[in-house]
């Protein structure tokens, strides 16, 4: 009888080590000395719910992010990476499962503690202010260089600025300058066109993650540029020069990968101009001659950018 008790014994065991799965908990982002601490915690779980998680240091401590399979967030900030892992653990918890998980509670009790100061008599204690957890997503100050793809090419530089951020959404704006070069050539002219363009520009763009370290950025956004160009043309044995310059309303679209660090980021990707430019200019006699006729353009920028 005995022999058959433990037979029932080992089955059991192994039947419940076998139901046991790994947490399907994906720490996007993390610093590197934390997300070993945060998997420990997560280790002792049982069962446990979906979540994408991103931890980001900040000045309080460490804040965070997660989303469940629902869609609900959750967030706060705390003072480190086992304060971190026991509240992970708790919202991975399958609420649903009467198996029992670490108490949060508990757990973050018998954290180590500052030692107790005891106040002289009469005088009040000092409370300590927590700041506020930071909210929505990072902004972030982008700057990099552009390279001209269209006709003669071209370079320049460019400036992003997230000012208000969203469910991976942000508004912004850009400013740029580029120099461009065309050729501006006819049956009955051969000659060559440089542009200088300055570009302001409102854009909403949209952030995804690609995994662990990637995001991926598109962006539209629509403006005004200021163009001046400086052209030179053979007409037959007539040399011809000028400045053609005005206002033109703009809109651009681009795509961005970038690698990112905990508070920097590195990128490149395809940036694409609509112009809709006529540019004319005055020639002997009082008549205007159009010398150059813009419309989609393309150039390609490698940027860094800075979390705000």
């Amino acid at each position: 009888m005995k022999r058959v008790w433990w037979v029932v014994a080992i089955v059991a065991a192994t039947a419940g080590t076998a139901t046991a799965e790994p947490c399907p908990v994906t720490i996007v982002r993390a610093p590197d000395a934390v997300r070993p601490v945060v998997a420990q915690w997560l280790a002792q779980e049982a069962r446990c719910k979906r979540l994408e998680v991103r931890i980001v240091a900040t000045d309080e401590g460490l804040y965070v992010l997660a989303r469940d399979d629902r869609g609900r967030l959750h967030e706060r900030v705390v003072p480190n990476a086992d304060a971190a892992g026991v509240l992970i653990a708790s919202w991975a918890a399958d609420d649903e499962l009467a198996a029992p998980g670490p108490d949060p509670v508990a757990a973050i009790a018998a954290l180590p503690t500052a030692p107790a100061v005891t106040m002289p008599p009469g005088e009040a204690p000092v409370l300590a202010q927590v700041a506020p957890a930071p909210r929505g997503d990072p902004r972030w100050l982008t700057v990099g260089g552009l390279i001209g793809a269209s006709d003669g090419g071209g370079f320049g530089v460019r400036a992003e600025l997230d000012v208000a951020t969203a469910r991976r959404f942000s508004l912004g704006v850009i400013g740029s300058w580029s120099q461009n070069r065309f050729g501006a050539n006819t049956d009955s002219s051969n000659g060559v066109v440089q542009t200088n363009d300055t570009k302001v520009l409102a854009a909403l763009a949209r952030t995804v993650s690609l995994g662990q370290r990637w995001d991926l950025r598109t962006s539209m956004g629509a403006g005004i540029v200021y163009t001046s160009a400086l052209y030179h043309r053979w007409e037959g044995n007539q040399f011809l020069s000028g400045i053609a310059s005005g206002t033109f309303p703009t809109a651009e679209a681009g795509v961005r990968v970038a690698r990112t660090f905990d508070r920097w980021a590195i990128g490149f990707g395809p940036v694409v101009t609509l112009f809709a430019q006529d540019l004319s200019a005055p020639q002997s006699g009082g008549m205007q001659s159009e010398i150059l006729r813009r419309g989609l353009e393309l150039a390609f920028y490698a940027a860094i950018a800075h979390r705000m």
